[in-house]
């Protein structure tokens, strides 16, 4: 039995560092292209604007030999090279600091009410919340500063930061659950009701927290739906309301026919 819980801790500690090295490695990787923004172009990167940043970077690497060098060098080493200005741009945004800050995100949804998690998913109302709560709460603050300097979020505002984990970084996590969602719904003899134009979510959540009483494992289950979406603190009605109202309305359609398709 001590083997065992020797191995375990190992393998552990083993997971732990594996974790540490890949946050290590998405740094390095955003920082050597980073370091060849100018002020300016920095700015335009917070600010998301990757299509005049992408034109920037074009036309110095027209006329800026040891600039060309060096930008060259990461995108060999991202294996990125048919990609331009624009696209490189956006592939650090989108990809590399998306999955610097994946778990991020939870952490970041941790620190809001019911209220607030459903005005961030919403996007009504939250960049007032995050300034009034950065006032109020310094394990907030002290959260956010961090997401300037240790995860690469540089010279973001408070805004942008939102903005970065409201759209770059929720639209992934909380679309993975679509399928799982759905498919709970299905479980509990509901999915048709969730698809139908005249739905009633109040009453359709009832009907779920219902079949979801008497289950312990689909509640489990549906309450992990909830965390990994990052909407862990909603009730039935509102997580319903807002996979409805705006995650599945904001995915690429086709995606969402084929996931109705493949339940009903």
């Amino acid at each position: 039995m001590k083997k065992f819980a020797i191995i375990g801790a190992a393998l552990l500690i083993l997971s732990g560092c594996v974790v540490t090295s890949e946050i290590y490695r998405y740094k390095n990787r955003f920082d050597h292209f980073y370091t060849l923004l100018g002020d300016q172009e920095k700015q335009l990167f917070a600010q998301d604007k990757l299509t005049e940043l992408g034109a920037s970077i074009d036309k110095k690497l027209a006329s800026d030999s040891e600039f060309y060098k060096k930008y060259r060098e990461v995108q060999i080493y991202e294996a990125i090279t048919s990609f331009d200005g624009a696209k490189t741009s956006w592939f650090f945004r989108y990809i590399i600091l998306k999955e610097l800050n994946r778990e991020n995100l939870y952490t970041y949804m941790n620190f809001f009410t019911p209220e607030e998690q459903t005005a961030f998913a919403s996007n009504q109302g939250i960049n007032e919340i995050v300034e009034n709560k950065i006032q109020k709460d310094g394990a907030f603050k002290s959260f956010m500063d961090s997401m300037r300097t240790e995860f690469r979020l540089y010279g973001f505002t408070n805004p942008q930061i939102n903005e970065f984990f409201r759209n770059v970084v929720f639209p992934e996590v909380s679309r993975k659950q679509v399928y799982q969602l759905l498919l709970a719904l299905k479980s509990a003899g509901l999915i048709a009701e969730y698809k139908s134009p005249e739905k009633n979510i109040a009453d359709l959540a009832l009907k779920l927290d219902a079949a979801l009483k008497g289950n312990t494992l689909d509640k489990n289950k549906f309450e992990e739906i909830k965390k990994l979406s990052g909407l862990s603190k909603l009730d039935t009605a509102s997580f319903l309301k807002i996979y409805n109202d705006f995650i599945m309305v904001e995915m690429d359609q086709d995606a969402v026919k084929k996931i109705w398709a493949e339940l009903l």
